[in-house]
């Protein structure tokens, strides 16, 4: 019922996310640019790249997964950011040289904002695909389709950018401000008169932003994915609150393989009350039967763990072996079922019951026990991975002599390996971002002091001055 509730809540999410989109792309670019030519353009382009994009994935099998689901609106976004630096090129080439014609508008346009839109694409796709080191299967694929998408996006904007508005007559620009502009040169020229400045602020913003990120928590609750108002949040609560919890986990306790003569002799003295001298060689025989695994030291070690996990509040329901033990002390008149009785019933019990009600709780041929424990989701200020951890560390930490092993299993645990992996991966995927953007920079400005005065001012200015001679030259 919840994947089925997820997979309708997806498709719901892309028509509302979709329309609502597109209403504020159309009502941004109205109040912008107050020209329908400038609204119906976008809308276009970035129609056609998203219908280039999702035909893309159907073809190839792509399959949409909650992550990957995004990838409409982001591609949306990056494509909208794409269209605007030409519309506002052109209006800019339009203002400056009113005598040169559509075409050639255009043609320098799109040559004036290719290289920036081009690095721009490039860096975003690398960022994007860094996705690729995560060891999660969504990630993975939301990394590969908005590569993709966005390079669809570029190749598209360009093309159908030119070849509509060539195809169309000259748009005399409308409602142009100068004050934006003004605003970055005085920007600019605070920035180069207090440099010392800046870098007082820059360093400042380090160090606030890396305290922050080292207190950052990972944490995953499934049932916090959905609004309280759905009927998968509100199903999953009265669960958690009134069924002992959602999220199962497994503990399952290994114990020792050796018996020595202590344990016998406490076997014997506990539950008979004198020593079998003479059957001592007859027992030590049948030590591996199963009718003499139910020591009192191993059920002591069951019920103490039992009573441990219980004292845990994050914890629900607990089914065990020590549960069971439990209901028949109550069928027993209120007293322990011991050793020898165990070994009885189990050797009397048909196999059908022992498979049905002591195999999911116990495995004699594995020497291991098993504890069926489910997450109370809803547990206030709940930290999943320190939950694990106590929980690892508090049997550990009883001074159980005869436990060798203590392991936890099942969705708990997948869940939170699954966040960790996520946040390790994310970590990794910053690295490797920092240094592909690195090497294109360099690249790109051949210098290691790209965010100087020098290197950034005059590069931008020469470029500047290049297409602007270059629309002069073709209006001539």
């Amino acid at each position: 019922m919840i994947a089925e509730d997820i997979i309708s809540f997806i498709r719901s999410d892309l028509q509302i996310y979709g329309s609502l989109l597109t209403l504020l792309l159309v009502l941004i670019l109205w109040v912008v640019f107050r020209q329908w030519q400038w609204v119906v353009l976008p809308l276009v382009i970035c129609l056609g790249a998203v219908v280039a994009a999702t035909g893309t994935f159907g073809f190839f099998g792509k399959e949409v997964t909650v992550l990957s689901s995004n990838f409409i609106s982001l591609q949306l976004i990056i494509t909208i950011s794409l269209v605007l630096h030409l519309i506002v090129r052109y209006r800019e080439l339009s203002v400056k040289y009113p005598l040169a014609s559509q075409r050639k508008l255009v043609l320098n346009t799109v040559l004036s904002k290719f290289n920036p839109s081009l690095f721009a694409i490039i860096t975003t796709i690398a960022g994007f695909s860094s996705l690729i080191y995560s060891d999660i299967r969504p990630v993975i694929d939301l990394g590969i389709m908005m590569s993709i998408a966005i390079a669809l996006s570029l190749i598209l904007a360009f093309l159908l950018f030119a070849s509509l508005l060539i195809l169309s007559k000259k748009i005399e620009p409308k409602n142009i401000k100068k004050s934006s502009g003004a605003l970055m040169q005085r920007v600019a020229e605070k920035v180069i008169e207090m440099p010392k400045a800046i870098y007082v602020v820059a360093i400042v913003a380090v160090v606030f932003s890396t305290s922050g990120a080292s207190k950052l928590i990972v944490e995953n609750s499934f049932i916090d994915y959905f609004k309280s108002s759905t009927e998968i949040y509100q199903g999953m609560a009265i669960i958690d609150e009134k069924l002992g919890g959602t999220t199962p986990l497994d503990v399952i306790i290994d114990f020792k393989a050796k018996e020595d003569e202590a344990s016998l002799q406490s076997f014997e003295d506990d539950d008979f009350g004198f020593g079998f001298d003479d059957f001592e060689d007859e027992f030590s025989q049948s030590a591996n039967d199963p009718r003499y695994w139910f020591s009192s030291d191993k059920l002591r070690t069951i019920h103490t763990i039992q009573e441990f996990l219980e004292s845990i509040e994050a914890l629900g329901d607990i089914q065990s072996l020590a549960t069971l033990l439990r209901v028949g002390k109550e069928l027993n008149g209120g007293k322990d079922l011991d050793s020898f009785q165990l070994a009885l019933l189990y050797d009397n019990i048909p196999q059908e019951y022992i498979d049905m009600v002591l195999s999911p709780y116990l495995s004699i041929e594995e020497n291991q026990i098993r504890y069926a424990t489910r997450v109370i989701d809803t547990t206030k200020d709940l930290r999943r991975d320190e939950l694990l951890k106590e929980i690892q560390a508090g049997i550990e930490n009883l001074g159980l002599d005869n436990v060798e092993s203590v392991r936890l299993g099942n969705l708990m645990v997948m869940y939170n390996n699954m966040l960790q992996s996520l946040f390790q991966s994310q970590i990794m995927t910053l690295g490797v971002v920092a240094i592909i953007l690195f090497m294109m920079f360099l690249i790109l400005f051949r210098s290691l002091c790209t965010c100087s005065y020098c290197a950034t001012y005059k590069h931008s200015a020469n470029f500047s001055n290049f297409w602007d001679y270059g629309v002069v030259w073709h209006s001539a």
